[in-house]
């Protein structure tokens, strides 16, 4: 079992470098507007993703502090929201990070 799974993680990991060298081939072969008009989206991806990455890291240090200067006991609405805050922080920023990782860099 955990021979399968290290190689299902393996292949995983590998599709995409194969998926980006297939796209740069592809790029290629495009008339020079469309190619200008994929690399304007891809850039344009690549900016959302770096907001979402500061608005994630934003969000967890603003949960986590606002969870730890807040008493669990006495201010129970704000300690969870600050720790669902923090989450959901963490969410976004996962997500960023993995699109920025995979997408190809300009």
């Amino acid at each position: 079992m955990r021979h399968t799974a290290l190689l299902l993680a393996s292949a995983l990991l590998a599709v995409p470098a194969a998926l980006a060298q297939r796209t740069d081939t592809l790029r290629a072969a495009l008339p020079d507007g469309v190619g200008a008009l994929v690399s304007a989206r891809e850039a344009a991806e690549r900016g959302h993703l770096v907001r979402l990455a500061v608005w994630g890291g934003a969000s967890a240090v603003g949960g986590a502090a606002l969870a730890l200067a807040s008493s669990r006991r006495r201010h129970p609405a704000r300690w969870a929201f600050g720790v669902q805050t923090a989450g959901w922080g963490l969410v976004n920023a996962s997500i960023a990070a993995y699109g920025l990782t995979r997408s190809p860099t300009p």
